[in-house]
């Protein structure tokens, strides 16, 4: 129940942002409460077929159509989930077929995304702190699905972290691929012991106000300057610290550059 709960949220949605409304706006077109529009596309609760009805009216949408996205988004987790016990099923090579494969440590670095949403001169970033550690700031971020696109996971993981309005992939600013153990700096935020490789999203949102959902590990969202992020990310590995001020500065300049220009 809890698979087809996710899918449908997420299916859910995707149906609303292809509209291009914000929770409230559907709130108020459907009659039903934005904080229950928001479970829902959560996957935390099971609506009444009423409601879902009601749903699927306001969004110009046949409950067929919702539900046929639904099962879309289900098979498509298995598919993802049956691929990676495949590969993590695979017999042992021979040492002579090792050698011409891509090294396993390839297989261990996980693939990441993260959104870069900038504001006038101010970009989004989160802090969170994980048990037992330090605090620390980041971009609303997380891993990348077996067999999701990337620009898919981007939207999925903003959505699960924080409430936003409308958010939308702008271009792909580009990426880290870092191959040093940073599981010193953030022990119990992933299996970073080979490194990571991180997709990096301008995303663009309808509104500035932002809400966090994931309340055990966020516990604040803010717009920073470019001084601010360099003061955020001081305590990263160099490397890490200069790409995080990189793609902030870029996604400030794609906005200013966007704007109207003054008269």
């Amino acid at each position: 129940m809890a698979e087809i709960r996710s899918a449908f949220g997420i299916a859910f949605r995707f149906a609303r942002q292809r509209k291009r409304w914000t929770q409230e706006q559907l709130a108020k077109a459907s009659g039903i409460e934005r904080s229950y529009l928001s479970d829902i596309e959560r996957g935390e609760v099971n609506p009444s077929l009423q409601i879902l009805e009601e749903i699927a009216t306001a969004l110009d949408l046949s409950l067929a159509d919702l539900f046929a996205d639904a099962e879309r988004e289900r098979d498509r987790r298995r598919v993802a989930r049956e691929r990676a016990g495949e590969a993590a099923g695979q017999p042992e090579r021979t040492p002579r077929a090792r050698a011409k494969a891509t090294p396993a440590a390839e297989h261990d670095r996980p693939t990441l995304v993260a959104a870069v949403i900038a504001n006038g001169d101010t970009v989004l970033m989160t802090r969170r702190r994980y048990a037992g550690e330090r605090e620390m700031w980041s971009w609303p971020a997380g891993h990348l699905d077996p067999g999701e696109q990337p620009g898919h996971a981007v939207l999925r993981e903003l959505n699960e972290e924080l409430v936003v309005s409308d958010a939308r992939i702008v271009c792909l600013l580009g990426e880290v691929d870092y191959r040093e153990n940073v599981s010193r700096w953030w022990p119990k935020s992933g299996h970073f012991d080979r490194g990571y490789r991180m997709l990096h999203f301008q995303a663009a949102l309808s509104s500035t106000r932002v809400e966090i959902i994931d309340h055990e590990e966020l516990f604040e969202a803010d717009w920073l300057t470019l001084d601010q992020v360099r003061e955020a990310t001081a305590s990263f590995p160099p490397q890490l610290a200069e790409a995080a001020l990189h793609f902030a500065g870029e996604a400030i300049r794609h906005v200013a550059a966007r704007s109207p220009r003054s008269s």
